[in-house]
């Protein structure tokens, strides 16, 4: 569905007591979107792996045909043979963006 599409990742809170929250956007190509378990598999692009926070509320601008966004925590983050990727929780639904 959306595979292939870009992505901005942006963090919207730190959830850690005295956690700074980082301003910086990410930019990501989704690999793949498993529907049933509401998780986007994201590659990272020219970012460390480590400036994703596990501990934190993302915000993720998904530039497809239509352009949505939605919420959710960074799950997991490791090297494959794709390169950086992410598998991002979406925790408030996909909604369409305001212009």
């Amino acid at each position: 569905m959306y595979e292939g599409s870009q992505v901005s990742l942006h963090m919207k809170k730190n959830i850690l007591a005295n956690g700074m929250t980082d301003h910086t956007c990410c930019q990501c190509t989704i690999y793949k979107y498993d529907e049933e378990n509401q998780n986007i598999y994201m590659i990272l692009e020219d970012e460390e792996l480590t400036r994703i926070s596990l501990d934190a509320v993302y915000s993720c601008d998904i530039f497809a045909v239509e352009d949505t966004s939605c919420e959710g925590i960074v799950e997991e983050r490791y090297n494959c043979s794709q390169g950086s990727m992410l598998r991002f929780r979406v925790k408030n639904g996909f909604y369409g963006r305001i212009s």
